[in-house]
C-alpha cells in the first residue's frame, strides 16, 4: 500500500500493526529503537562466494545482537545479509528492510521483511541516510559512491578487507577532512569477521555524541 505518498515514487508493501503508532509507550519505544545498519557491496556475490558467506553470517549476528538492517538490492550481499538475518535467535518481520530501485519489487520469494521502491536508482543513497551505521563488503563503483555519501554525512563507516572498494578504503579516511577533530582515529574501519563489526559497531554512541 502506498500510506498516502502516491506522489513521492515510492511503493511500501510494509504492513503497520495494530497500534503500533499508538501513543502507549511511545517514548519507551524510542529509547529502545533498534540501531539501523545500512549494508551495501558487492552485487555479483553469489551463493557459496566468500563474500556471500561474509555477507550471510554477518547478518545473522547482526539481528542476533539486536540491530535492524536495511539493504538497497535483492540480489549478491543484500540477499546474503537477509538470508542469514532470517535464521537469527529473535529475528521479526520488521528487522530487515529493503529499498529498491521499480515499482513492484516485492517478490515474496526474497529474504526480507519489509521493502519499499523507489521511481528511480537511488536505493543506495537512501540506505545510507538512513542507516546509523554503513557497512560495506566488496563493492565497485557503486559501492565507492555510496562510501563517500556515507563519509560525508559523518556516518560511522566499517569496510570487509575484501577485493572491492571496501577492501581499499578500510583502514583509511575517505578525504583529508577531520569531520571527528577529538577522533584522529576517524577512518573506515576495517575489518575481517562479523565478530570485529560487532566491536566496531560499539564506536555507534560515541558517532552519535559527535554528530
Amino acid at each position: 500500500m502506498s500510506l498516502g505518498m502516491e506522489g513521492t515514487g515510492w511503493v511500501t508493501s510494509y504492513h503497520a500493526q495494530p497500534g503500533l503508532c499508538s501513543n502507549n509507550g511511545s517514548i519507551e519505544r524510542l529509547i529502545n529503537r533498534k540501531p539501523l545498519i545500512a549494508i551495501i557491496g558487492d552485487t555479483r556475490a553469489v551463493y557459496g562466494s566468500y563474500n556471500y558467506e561474509l555477507a550471510y553470517w554477518l547478518g545473522y549476528a547482526l539481528v542476533s545482537k539486536g540491530y535492524r538492517i536495511i539493504v538497497g538490492g535483492s540480489g549478491g550481499v543484500a540477499e546474503a545479509v537477509s538470508r542469514g538475518a532470517c535464521i537469527a535467535t529473535g529475528y521479526s518481520d520488521d528487522d530487515v528492510i529493503s529499498v529498491l530501485p521499480g515499482h513492484h519489487p516485492c517478490d515474496p520469494g526474497h529474504f526480507y521483511g519489509a521493502c519499499m521502491s523507489f521511481d528511480y536508482d537511488m536505493s543506495g543513497d537512501v540506505i545510507v541516510s538512513h542507516g546509523d551505521a554503513v557497512i560495506a563488503i566488496g563493492g565497485g563503483s557503486g559501492t565507492l559512491t555510496q562510501l563517500a555519501h556515507a563519509w560525508g554525512l559523518n556516518k560511522l563507516i566499517i569496510a570487509y578487507r575484501v577485493k572491492g572498494w571496501s577492501g581499499r578504503v578500510a583502514g583509511h579516511p575517505m578525504d583529508i577532512r577531520h569531520r571527528y577533530p577529538d577522533m584522529p582515529d576517524d577512518q573506515v574501519y576495517g575489518v575481517t569477521s562479523e565478530n570485529e563489526v560487532l566491536e566496531k559497531l560499539e564506536l555507534l554512541e560515541h558517532y552519535r555524541h559527535m554528530a
